[in-house]
């Protein structure tokens, strides 16, 4: 299931799940890796998908400003790994961040066998703020 708002242009370029489609298979043939039956998790601020073939999940960043930020995270969880403290991986032998089509790609090991995204909307209800709705 898809998470978040997409469909939005970015700097004249649509960043919707089609128009991501060659991105997320050119970074996936660059990185060696199999685009074939991706999920799109969520389309946001970022595009989120999880491999079928293998358990990796593709970051693609909407803004193209994101590659130091990014080139800094993919540093940090190898330093992480290195020191082996508990952080998610990043898959050994991919060369990272990517750009392609303008975009910034990452690749991360995934943790779990479903990721689940939630809304700002369901943020809001946790246990005890549904209880006290419940007694109003």
């Amino acid at each position: 299931m898809i998470s978040g708002s997409g469909g939005g242009q970015d700097g004249g370029r649509e960043f919707t799940a089609d128009s991501l489609e060659a991105v997320l298979r050119e970074a996936c043939r660059t990185a060696e890796l199999d685009p074939d039956g991706a999920e799109l998790l969520r389309l946001g601020s970022n595009a989120v998908y999880r491999l079928s073939a293998s358990p990796v999940i593709v970051r693609v960043a909407r803004d193209h400003d994101a590659l130091e930020e990014m080139e800094r995270a993919v540093r940090v969880a190898r330093w992480l790994e290195a020191e082996d403290l508990p952080a998610t991986r990043v898959p050994a032998g991919v060369t990272q961040p990517l750009m392609v089509g303008g975009r910034v790609v990452t690749f991360w090991e995934s943790v779990q066998e479903h990721e689940e995204y939630g809304t700002v909307g369901g943020a809001g209800r946790s246990a005890p703020s549904a209880a006290l709705a419940r007694r109003a």
